[in-house]
């Protein structure tokens, strides 16, 4: 298991924030955002193929206590979760994206409630668990 140091979590952050304009400009380009979702999990050494199937419990217990209960992997795989859902929701699947959220809401709520989103060092502009969080639950409220 790895944990992420503060230059890595840039770098990733940076990746996100580029990923996530890429689809707000219309979808962006779908084998794009596939790849560049695909290469982002793979930084995290994880299957992005086996996180979308894998339970919300599931990806709880790997990233949870007893593993290296990582908060920056936390956040790293719930953004992955969080921008795939969208990138689904734009390619019309509105399935997976509601069960990629759902896991992202998930994983950001426990990085909020444990308080473990305020040492995380992010660049500014990519928004924060917290945020990201508020956005999940009030979409999932609409």
């Amino acid at each position: 298991m790895i944990v992420l140091n503060a230059q890595q979590l840039q770098r990733l952050a940076e990746s996100f924030m580029r990923l996530d304009r890429l689809l707000e400009a219309q979808g962006g380009e779908a084998g794009t955002i596939h790849e560049d979702l695909h290469e982002l999990a793979a930084r995290l050494r994880v299957d992005l193929d086996m996180v979308r199937i894998a339970t919300p419990d599931t990806l709880e217990a790997v990233l949870g206590p007893g593993t290296s209960n990582d908060p920056g992997r936390r956040w790293a795989m719930a953004e992955i979760l969080y921008l795939d859902s969208v990138r689904a929701a734009a390619e019309g699947d509105e399935v997976a994206a509601s069960d990629r959220r759902e896991k992202a809401r998930r994983l950001f709520r426990n990085l909020v409630d444990r308080k473990e989103a305020s040492g995380l060092g992010l660049p500014e502009g990519q928004p924060l668990p917290g945020e990201r969080l508020q956005a999940l639950e009030a979409e999932g409220a609409g």
